[in-house]
């Protein structure tokens, strides 16, 4: 069974290819899991502006795992390290 989080990644093609092969293999077979991805995709789809669609929608300081990788290779680019690593910068590079 997927997570929420995973499907909203799915959606976002924000998945590993294997998983998201994984993911269609199953919503083919799985009448559920295909009624739950059409939920999400309406609940993102139809300005439900919540805090956590929000935070997810726009992924408020919360780096992606590429973004994550050139911080602590130091390639991060100066506006996204800003954004995202303000409170921590000193702290993770001390790390």
């Amino acid at each position: 069974m997927f997570s929420d989080a995973e499907l909203y990644a799915y959606l976002d093609e924000d998945l590993e290819a294997g998983w998201m092969t994984d993911i269609e293999r199953e919503l083919r077979t799985d009448p559920a899991l295909l009624e739950r991805l059409t939920t999400l995709r309406a609940n993102t789809s139809a300005g439900n502006h919540s805090l956590g669609a929000i935070w997810h929608n726009h992924h408020v300081s919360c780096p992606n795992r590429e973004e994550l990788g050139n911080f602590l290779l130091g390639i991060l680019s100066q506006d996204r390290r800003q954004r995202y690593f303000q409170s921590s910068a000193g702290f993770l590079s001390q790390q």
